[in-house]
């Protein structure tokens, strides 16, 4: 576990200390359970019209299954789930590029649109 005061001391993210606890929110790998979440929140037009085109709308159960395989196979874990009122509601990566970028990353998110009507990002 990390709290967000130790962050300044993890060298590397491994399997035993990959999940952020903070005042409103965990980030968390994705776990088969998250499913259903998965499902509810990211089958959502608002959405996926600001994501990539790889990110489906409608957002199946074969959709979820697949996204779920693809961010649990990685070591180091890069994408995580945003966890709230014990939900994933959300999702945040950091995703490394190749070749003459192989030294840069992109940063993506989405999150529920309910959990920012309830101002839980707005403070971070």
């Amino acid at each position: 576990m990390i709290f967000p005061a130790e962050l300044r001391r993890i060298r590397r993210i491994t399997a035993e200390n990959c999940v952020l606890y903070a005042m409103q929110f965990i980030l968390r790998p994705w776990r088969p359970d998250d499913i259903n979440s998965l499902i509810k929140f990211a089958d959502n037009y608002k959405i996926a019209k600001f994501m990539t085109d790889k990110f489906p709308h409608p957002y199946t159960r074969e959709d979820g299954l697949a996204f779920i395989s693809f961010a649990t196979k990685d070591d180091p874990i890069h994408i995580f789930a945003i966890e709230v009122n014990g939900e994933a509601v959300g999702g945040i990566g950091l995703h490394p590029k190749e070749d003459i970028e192989k030294k840069n990353a992109e940063l993506g998110y989405w999150l529920e649109s309910l959990v920012g009507e309830r101002n839980c990002y707005r403070r971070y």
